[in-house]
C-alpha cells in the first residue's frame, strides 16, 4: 500500500497576502514580516503562526516542514 502525505498547510505568497492555499483554510499570523515580489521576508524576529494547528488522531508522531526559498 502506497501512502501519499497530502499537506495540512500550504502557504504562497503570489497573491500578496499570508494565507492556507491547502484547502483546510487555517488562519495564518505572520509577524514582523514583509511580503515583497511573491516572497516573505524574515528580519530575525519574524514568525509564523497557525494557532489552530493540532496533531489529530490519524498523525503518526513525526512532524514535517518543508520549506521552498527562492
Amino acid at each position: 500500500m502506497c501512502l501519499v502525505c497530502k499537506p495540512d498547510v500550504k502557504m504562497t505568497f503570489d497573491q500578496g497576502f499570508v494565507s492556507d492555499e491547502s484547502g483546510n483554510n487555517y488562519n495564518v499570523e505572520a509577524e514582523n514580516t514583509q511580503l515583497f515580489k511573491g516572497a516573505l521576508y524574515f528580519n530575525g524576529k519574524s514568525a509564523l503562526r497557525l494557532p489552530a494547528l493540532r496533531p489529530s488522531d490519524m498523525d503518526e508522531g513525526a512532524l514535517v516542514i518543508m520549506f521552498k526559498f527562492k
